[in-house]
């Protein structure tokens, strides 16, 4: 059974700091997460299955910036934490999960912010 997200969420970050776009699905066993940018032509961005990481075909520009909370998984969690934001990665993503009840997409908007002005005027 394939069960769509109604909307798209909607995630603001700021230029290199750390961001989580957030993913959740009904738990179980067996499960597979596929994170693709959409807005980029369907780029890898993270893979988990056969309950490990699966990076081979993660494009080079998220090479050591992405994780799952790996010990949330099979409790639903498919969030992705991105760290060192950048402008680039500012679009439109899809979290796919497969579990043995069935699948579920979820679409996320990240809008990317410049530097926090922390100066007092």
């Amino acid at each position: 059974m394939f069960v769509p997200d109604v909307a798209d969420f909607e995630v603001s970050c700021v230029v290199m700091e750390s961001c989580i776009l957030p993913c959740s699905f009904q738990g179980g066993t067996d499960v597979v997460i596929h994170w693709i940018q959409v807005t980029a032509g369907d780029l890898h961005v993270h893979s988990f299955y056969h309950n490990k990481h699966q990076l081979a075909h993660q494009v080079q520009r998220f090479r050591d910036r992405t994780s799952l909370f790996k010990d949330q998984i099979s409790r639903g969690n498919a969030s992705l934490q991105l760290t060192g934001v950048k402008v680039q990665d500012q679009g439109r993503y899809k979290c796919h999960t497969s579990v043995i009840r069935g699948n579920k997409e979820s679409f996320i908007n990240l809008k990317v912010d410049g530097m926090r002005n922390t100066q007092i005027h």
